[in-house]
């Protein structure tokens, strides 16, 4: 029933930023005729600011084609099926369409601890009463042993799989907290730290479309889902990581490479 509902708000949510063709129509136009020949990507981990970014497209482009994909090498993170599987078809469908000349990925990044945590707590919405019924100590115990590699071996494991791009050997400016590169003369890309999205966001996807974005649109958090609200924020301020652990994840070439000293500094202050 859960998911049922979330896909209702999900098909809402996008329909309602799609009618800004109904205020904007002649700008809309423009922009579709500007980006007829290109499919958006938006293409990140979830819990990374990648509902906004999608939703955000969908409301300055509701005429272009926006697809928004967590993976698109699934069965190496899946062994059973998941709707993650569905997703990656369809976006893989549209990317070998001949009719798109260019692809624009829009990725965003986020610190790998407070990654887990909130995305422990976002697969936990299907039943709240199980949660619940957890101690603080148990969900504790379960936030540590949660898919822990993946938000910081994604890059490998994923990303690079698809484009053929070692995310790695491209500098990162850590301060400004984007970077547009090019991955060849079809696909173009922006990385973006979740963290400086509300600072950032929308200049940096002006910058990469070469098209105002006045603001970016808030979607997806988890403080939002009310029967969380309290455990969740709970977790946030007393969860603490173990020191091997959290060496594993502040020392990863992901958070060495994207997060500057202070960033890094935050990371071992808060859960050590």
């Amino acid at each position: 029933m859960f998911i049922l509902i979330h896909k209702i708000k999900s098909i809402i949510s996008i329909l309602s930023h799609k009618m800004n063709f109904f205020i904007h129509p002649i700008k809309s136009i423009k922009r579709y005729l500007i980006f007829k020949n290109s499919l958006f990507l938006v293409y990140a981990l979830g819990k990374t600011g990648s509902t906004s970014v999608q939703y955000t497209l969908i409301k300055e482009f509701p005429l272009n084609k926006v697809l928004h994909v967590h993976t698109l090498n699934s069965k190496f993170w899946w062994t059973e099926w998941n709707r993650n599987f569905l997703l990656e078809k369809k976006a893989k469908s549209s990317i070998s369409k001949k009719k798109y000349k260019k692809i624009y990925i829009f990725t965003t990044i986020r610190e790998p601890i407070s990654w887990a945590i909130s995305d422990y707590f976002q697969n936990q919405k299907s039943n709240p009463k199980l949660l619940s019924s957890k101690s603080t100590e148990e969900i504790i115990k379960e936030i540590r042993n949660y898919r822990r590699d993946i938000a910081t071996t994604w890059f490998q494991n994923d990303f690079e799989k698809f484009t053929g791009k070692n995310i790695f050997e491209e500098c990162f400016d850590k301060e400004i907290g984007y970077k547009i590169l090019s991955i060849d003369n079809k696909i173009k890309c922006v990385i973006i730290k979740q963290s400086k999205l509300s600072q950032i966001g929308a200049l940096s996807l002006s910058e990469f479309l070469n098209v105002k974005i006045d603001n970016l649109v808030t979607a997806n958090k988890t403080e939002n889902n009310t029967f969380l609200n309290n455990i969740y924020n709970n977790i946030k301020i007393i969860y603490k990581e173990k020191k091997d652990q959290l060496d594993m994840q502040v020392y990863s070439q992901y958070v060495q490479h994207f997060f500057d000293a202070s960033e890094i500094k935050q990371i071992k202050n808060r859960y050590s």
